[in-house]
């Protein structure tokens, strides 16, 4: 059986969507014991069954509170989101120890 390890301060917070927690629960299923994956919007879009210009807002909600943060893998040619509240890593120790990432926060 697979696993997401979801943030308690996201999942109690009063400033974030109902929508953006469910996204984030999503997103920490995908990337399980990781602090990032790679699922496309068209992805996150059949796994939540909102359309791909609401992923795209809630992404970018959860990008303006500090909760994810979506760069383009230029080594990998995929988009990398990252899991800014994984207690492991912050975005910047991610950013230099694994990928060139290009800011692509929607």
């Amino acid at each position: 059986m697979s696993y997401g390890r979801l943030n308690n301060h996201v999942a109690m917070s009063e400033h974030l969507s109902l929508e953006a927690k469910g996204l984030y629960g999503i997103i920490c299923c995908m990337c399980g014991s990781k602090d990032y994956c790679y699922p496309s919007l068209l992805k996150l879009a059949k796994l939540s069954g909102k359309s791909k210009s609401t992923v795209q807002r809630i992404l970018k909600e959860l990008s303006e509170k500090g909760v994810v943060t979506r760069g383009f893998n230029t080594t990998l040619n995929k988009t990398v989101t990252v899991n800014l509240l994984d207690p492991k890593k912050s975005k910047s120790t991610y950013e230099q120890a694994h990928f060139n990432i290009i800011d692509q926060n929607p």
